[in-house]
């Protein structure tokens, strides 16, 4: 007579139970990463159609400065695209850490990585070009400064940059790294039976 496990429950598979194959960690940043992905690839190329091309009530200098410089206006669509394509890597990758697949890991790690040099990439060109420029322009059309433009252009608007595009990607290199995500990930979800 031979005594068979019985095949593992729902419960095993969330997390719940001692031995479980997903780390919460693992699970809470890929649901994070879904829904941080699916919003990134849809709103990147909607933000920068909006921004090149949907006709505004009335003139804006600043708009017309990145509809009319074409450095400018190559930023805005490079950044889209470049934006979208890490958006749908994070999405993938994300959706595939759930499963535990193997690739995931490293599409999630990857991620990371792409996420905090774009970071800094965009923190230097709005630093150095469009911020500047944006001055320019509202200095020239003598149109009143917005409130907290001025503050937000130094270090502060630095800090919070950074607080805010390295916050996940290096929440993810810190504990995709660790040996029980690394496990998981070499393990896989366990085959049920049905």
């Amino acid at each position: 007579m031979t005594t068979e496990s019985p095949a593992p429950s729902a419960v095993d598979y969330a997390g719940h139970l001692p031995g479980v194959p997903r780390p919460t960690s693992v699970t809470v940043l890929t649901s994070i990463g879904i829904v941080l992905g699916a919003l990134g690839a849809l709103c990147k190329p909607g933000g920068a159609l909006a921004q090149l091309m949907i006709k505004m009530p009335q003139p804006n200098p600043v708009i017309d400065l990145f509809r009319n410089d074409p450095a400018l206006r190559a930023y805005v669509i490079g950044n889209a695209a470049t934006g979208t394509l890490i958006s749908i890597l994070l999405l993938m990758s994300s959706l595939g850490g759930l499963l535990l697949k193997r690739w995931a890991r490293g599409g999630m790690l990857a991620y990371a990585a792409l996420a905090v040099m774009m970071t800094l990439v965009n923190l230097g060109i709005n630093h150095y070009l469009v911020g500047p420029e944006v001055q320019r322009v509202i200095r020239q059309s003598g149109m009143p400064e917005p409130p907290g433009n001025a503050l937000m252009s130094g270090p502060v608007g630095i800090v919070l940059a950074l607080l805010l595009g390295l916050w996940y990607p290096v929440l993810i290199l810190m504990f995709f790294t660790r040996p029980p995500a690394k496990e998981a990930f070499e393990r896989g979800l366990p085959r049920m039976d049905i």
